[in-house]
């Protein structure tokens, strides 16, 4: 029997989302003719932007958590009233005063 995912499932984010399998990438190489994804690398950028030292980021998140942490920082928003334009037909009249002295 198929068997259909489940597409409601939220916290197989980096099955679906996050690059080939091994196997793929080991096709992908064989087919371009590199030993591996370093050596490819090495080959293609250049050498004066290559970090020297590996990148120091938090542990991944699936999808229920990062949405949890983006509500989290959401709710610190702070709602504003907008005064812009408020009465721009006094801004209109000073402007319009000012291009007639300027006329005459």
């Amino acid at each position: 029997m198929l068997k259909t995912p489940n597409l409601m499932i939220t916290n197989n984010f980096s099955r679906r989302h996050i690059g080939p399998c091994a196997q793929d990438v080991k096709m992908m190489l064989d087919k371009i003719g590199v030993d591996s994804l370093d050596t490819l690398i090495g080959q293609t950028v250049p050498q004066s932007i290559h970090l020297k030292k590996d990148l120091d980021l938090p542990a991944g998140m699936n999808e229920y958590e990062f949405l949890n942490y983006l509500k989290t920082i959401g709710s610190r928003n702070k709602i504003f009233k907008c005064f812009i334009g408020l009465d721009s037909s006094k801004f209109e009249l000073i402007v319009n005063c000012f291009i007639l002295e300027s006329l005459s």
